[in-house]
Order: structure tokens, then C-alpha cells, then sequence
């Protein structure tokens, strides 16, 4: 502002201080008198690193209305997964994410932004967020929908137990509530856990190698809690013998199942 001052002023401090302005983005609004970032962009990198930077080189005072232009991450204090009646549930109640904004912040995750910007000003990091990346995991790999992550609990079939489970243990900063059936299945269905011996059919004539023998056992248990599998061995290495070895086991049960009705 043109007008007479009572000291000298330093012109070189004065010009080293509009270019630090310059550099980081603002432009001199000359009918106002001062300076504005226009660039939402320049928002962000100001309240994420250029703010620091001015505090150090100047007295920096601030406005209450600044001090909500914030950047936060969504915190997702804890995560409830059960299994109940053959289903899988999900409870989403204590991510700290508006329901009505997911949908749109989502979209700017998978679009590998770094940040999105709230309704109230406020921005979202988006990078390096665990929070973040388990639910666009949840999303693609569960066949969901941003409508099916505002509910605050997401019901699956049980057969999903397993990729959850692998999901859950990049949630490093979240407590995970899980309840005994849901323990008990993940414990069965991790294959280096499974220690007990390995009881083949009954009047099975053939002789199954050990990776037959596991991969037998393996479709037991999906077949125990109702799961669908594949069994994607290469060609040649026994998929009709293990499949046979299922079969009959599968017939000797049902045959103790009718025994069993039949003498009480």
C-alpha cells in the first residue's frame, strides 16, 4: 500500500518476503490488498508443508476460520467381524468417514490423489492410509458398492472369511473385534495351521502322495463350511484320485448319517 511511513523501510526483506509469497503459490489480489491462493492444489501443499516454513521464517497469526482448513486422515478406531448362520458381518460404524463423502473420496484414491477435498474445507490425505486402502480392497475384492460402505454393517457369505482375514493384517492401528467362530474358521482354513493327521475314505484303493493327501484335506474343509473351491492342480498330478477320495468319504458319511438315524 502506497502511503508514508514514520521509518525507513528495507526494501531487500520486503522483496525477499513477497517472493517467498510468490513461490509458494500466491498472487497479490490488488483490489483487496493481499494475497490469495487461487489453486486448491497450492491449499494443500501450503497446510501440508509450506505452513512450516513460515512459521519458522516469520510471526505467523492465524484465524480461528484457518485453523478448520485442516488435513486429516480417516481413523478406523476399530473393525467387529463375526460369523453367525453361515454368514459373514462387517461392522463399518467406527470408521471416522462422512458416509455421504466416501463415495467421492474413494473415487479420488483409486485415481492415486493425494489428497480430497471436504464439503466443510477441510482436506483428506490420501496417500500412505491404511484405512483408505482396506476399504477400496474391501470394495474390489467383495464385489461391493460405495452405497454397500455407507451401511454401518456390511453382511457376506462365509466363504469370505479368508480374504478378509488377509486384509485385516495390514490394519496395523486398528483394534480387531472377531468372534470365536470366526477365529475358529480362519485358524482351519490357514493351511500352514493345520496339523492334525490326515484320515483318508475308507476301501479307497489307491495310494495318495502327501500333496494329494493335503489337497484332499484342503477340500474337506472348504466343504465343511460350505465353501467353494478350486482345485487347480497341473495336469497329471492326481486332481480325478483326490476329487474320488472326496466322493467317497462324502458317501461313507451320508451312510453313517442313515446308520446313525436308523439305530438312534
Amino acid at each position: 500500500e502506497e502511503k508514508d511511513m514514520d521509518f525507513p523501510r528495507n526494501m531487500v526483506q520486503e522483496t525477499k518476503a513477497l517472493n517467498v509469497f510468490h513461490q509458494t503459490g500466491f498472487m497479490l489480489d490488488v483490489k483487496n490488498l493481499r494475497f490469495i491462493l487461487p489453486e486448491e492444489e497450492k491449499i494443500y501443499e501450503f497446510l501440508t508443508e509450506d505452513i512450516e516454513y513460515y512459521m519458522n521464517k516469520f510471526e505467523v497469526l492465524i484465524t480461528d476460520r484457518f485453523k478448520t482448513k485442516q488435513i486429516i486422515k480417516p481413523k478406523m478406531e476399530s473393525l467387529g467381524v463375526k460369523v453367525e448362520n453361515d454368514l459373514l458381518s462387517i461392522d463399518l460404524s467406527h470408521i471416522q468417514i462422512d458416509p455421504e463423502e466416501l463415495e467421492s473420496m474413494m473415487e479420488q484414491y483409486r485415481l492415486k490423489k493425494k489428497y480430497h477435498r471436504l464439503k466443510n474445507g477441510a482436506f483428506v490425505d490420501l496417500e500412505q492410509n491404511e484405512e483408505l486402502r482396506f476399504m477400496d480392497q474391501l470394495v474390489t475384492g467383495m464385489d461391493l458398492t460405495s452405497q454397500d460402505l455407507k451401511q454401518k454393517e456390511i453382511v457376506l457369505p462365509v466363504n469370505r472369511t479368508l480374504y478378509l482375514n488377509q486384509l485385516l493384517k495390514g490394519m496395523q492401528g486398528t483394534e480387531v473385534i472377531k468372534n470365536q467362530e470366526y477365529r475358529e474358521i480362519v485358524q482351519e482354513l490357514e493351511q500352514e495351521t493345520i496339523d492334525k493327521p490326515i484320515i483318508l475314505p475308507h476301501h479307497l484303493q489307491a495310494d495318495l502322495r502327501y500333496y494329494q493327501k493335503i489337497g484332499y484335506q484342503w477340500l474337506q474343509v472348504l466343504d465343511h463350511y460350505h465353501f467353494g473351491g478350486i482345485l487347480a492342480d497341473d495336469m497329471g498330478l492326481g486332481k480325478t484320485i483326490q476329487i474320488l477320495a472326496i466322493l467317497l468319504a462324502y458317501q461313507q458319511s451320508c451312510k453313517n448319517e442313515e446308520q446313525t438315524d436308523e439305530y438312534g
